[in-house]
Order: structure tokens, then sequence, then C-alpha cells
């Protein structure tokens, strides 16, 4: 797919794009500047060690302030605080548009929520190999398959530095046709058995019109053979070809904020945008071990039961005769309530697994 082609199909409007470059060669010249300056700031007047701290002490903003100063309050919102709801409420309240508006606003979530778990993973690694200033950190931006109408918001964000592999981004990238198969099932307590990475693992990255092959499996395929015959057949651009787990991220040569497209599991795919590019810093966690993380994650995809509205669904009732809906969602304890006594079927339904968002971070962190 040429350029042209790309920015039509993705609209260019959504995405800032940068010129190419070269993340090793882009970063290593500002990386030596800034080594070399922080070690003449060090080496001037002799300011070494204990004279480093007293002088960020003294320039700390907190200390420009004087006697009987009013306090200025911070703007800055409480991600973990729950949200109460602006008005008194209690049970006596019949009118369904109060209680619609309470719903919504419970359910109200902001986008690109920050994803703590890493901060869980360093606590227990004491291997601080990474120095501030020496190693480049990107932000990939993932977006929802396109299969899925609302293309536009970001499901989630990682964090990677240029010394991994693609392969350690594409690990790292989460899609719910990759947890399990979406079988009838009888009861919640069901098993299906197989593993879907492991019976369908190909995919590739499709980046700068290369197609970089997830080849480090026995039944992985090329699908971007039949693409590049057809591009070939149309006279379009010669596409190349590379193996993902053998290419670093520091060697690529990227455009930030241009969309780049992730394809696995036959016909899923996913667009991808590098949108940030910058040198660590004392503020990042500086153990390598630690990347890649899940820097940030989209509340919005998380869907709840039907029932509770508060539990995160597991499950998928179709074509139930007590239902109002074809397609319904249920957690756990919602669906065995109302949909099963005493361990069997009331009525005639389907029960499928529904592989929620929330199920796929839990991958993520126990892998």
């Amino acid at each position: 797919m040429s350029k042209s082609k790309t920015k039509y199909v993705y609209n260019p409007k959504l995405f800032t794009i940068t010129e190419p470059l070269n993340i090793q060669e882009h970063f290593k010249e500002f990386s030596d500047l800034v080594v070399n300056d922080l070690k003449e700031f060090e080496e001037y007047q002799d300011i070494k060690g204990p004279s480093t701290a007293r002088l960020i002490q003294i320039c700390n903003p907190e200390t420009l302030t004087i006697d009987n100063e009013i306090p200025v309050e911070s703007n800055k919102v409480n991600m973990n605080m729950a949200a109460t709801f602006p008005m008194s409420y209690n049970s006596d309240y019949t009118d369904l548009q109060i209680l619609k508006s309470k719903q919504k606003f419970e359910n109200k979530t902001v986008d690109l929520q920050p994803f703590p778990y890493y901060e869980k993973e360093l606590m227990h690694n004491e291997t601080l190999d990474l120095k501030p200033y020496e190693e480049v950190l990107l932000t990939v931006k993932v977006y929802k398959s396109l299969k899925i109408k609302n293309v536009k918001a970001c499901q989630y964000e990682i964090a990677i530095l240029s010394c991994h592999s693609l392969l350690d981004l594409k690990n790292k990238m989460l899609c719910n046709s990759d947890v399990g198969f979406c079988k009838e099932i009888q009861h919640p307590d069901e098993t299906i058995p197989g593993n879907v990475k492991e019976e369908y693992p190909s995919g590739f990255l499709f980046i700068e019109n290369c197609f970089y092959n997830i080849t480090d499996h026995s039944n992985a395929i090329d699908y971007s053979e039949i693409i590049r015959d057809w591009a070939s057949k149309c006279n379009m651009v010669q596409f190349t070809t590379a193996v993902l787990e053998e290419t670093i991220i520091k060697d690529l040569k990227i455009i930030l904020g241009a969309p780049y497209l992730f394809q696995h599991q036959g016909n899923c795919e996913h667009v991808f945008v590098f949108s940030d590019a910058r040198l660590i810093n004392g503020k990042d966690p500086l153990s390598s071990s630690v990347f890649p993380y899940i820097l940030s994650e989209n509340k919005k995809y998380t869907k709840l039961c039907f029932i509770c509205q508060k539990i995160a669904a597991k499950f998928v009732v179709t074509n139930c005769d007590r239902l109002p809906h074809k397609y319904n969602l249920f957690c756990k304890n919602c669906l065995m309530s109302y949909n099963y006594l005493n361990g069997e079927k009331i009525g005639k339904f389907k029960l499928y697994p529904y592989y929620n968002q929330s199920l796929l971070y839990e991958h993520a962190f126990t892998d």
C-alpha cells in the first residue's frame, strides 16, 4: 500500500505527523549533548554531590513564598477519587430521568486513564540498569480493531524502549481475539480447550512500506505474500519484508504520528501510531525489565454487566426468551442468579464467553 493510499484509508486529519526520522541517529546527538551538559553543570564551580541536592532545594518553586500568603488550591483532578452524584438521592425517587442521570454520572469515565501496573512490578525489581538521557522512550497508541465503527478513539498506550524489538511491541498489543475461542458453552464454569495464539500465531506489522512478519512459530504463515503479489500486479510501490523478532526499534525509520498497521488472526486489523519519542529521565522507571508496559487505557471499552451495571461482563447470552434484547452481557453472579437454578438452565438461550477489555489487562500483567 503506497503512502498516498494509506493516508486515504486512515484519515490524515486524525493524525499530526512529523518528517521521517531514524530513532537512533536522531537522538544520538541530542543524548550526547544533554549528558555532556549535565557533566559540565556538576563540574561548574565544583558543585557535586550534596551541593547539587542543596542547589535543587534552594531553587524549588515551593520556597517562593512570603508570610501570610494565601495558598493556591491545585486544579489537578484526582483520578482515584470516587465520583459522587451532585444532588441528594434516596429510594423515594421514582423519576426515571433522575435515575438515568445518576447512572450516567456514576458510569462516566475519563479517556486514557493511567495504568499503574508497572509500579507494582517495579516494587519487586531492584535492577536499575538504565541511566537518564541515555535511552529513548517511545509511546505507541493502539486503536481498536478496524471492524469496530468508532476507530478514532485510542484503546490503550504502550511505553517501550528503542532497544526492544518489534516482537516485544507485538506481544504487548492486546486484542480480544487473542484471549480465547468464542464457542458456545453450557455453563459459565465450562472452559474451552486450546490456545488461540498457539493455533493461529500469524501476523505482521506494516511500517513504512515494509511487512515485518511473525516467523517465531512453526505454524506461522506469511500474511503479506498475497498483498505483495496483488500490489505487484497493480504496478504499485514495491513492498519489502523483514523478520519481526530480528528488527530493533531504534533501527527503524518512522514518522511520528503516522498510522501503521498490525494484522493478526486472519483479518483482525489495528491501527497503531508512534505518538511520542523522547529520552528517558529520572521520573521514568529505570529498570529495563519493566518495559514495555501499558501506559494508559481507555475505560470506555470496558463493558459492564447488563443487570447490575457494576461488574465487567464476562458472558454473552443470546436468543433468550426471557430477555428483551438479542444479545445481553452478564457478569457471572447475575448470570447464575437469573439464568440458572440449581446449576441447570432456565428457559432456552445460548451462552458464549465474552473477553472484556479488563480481562485483556489481567492477561497482560500476569504474562
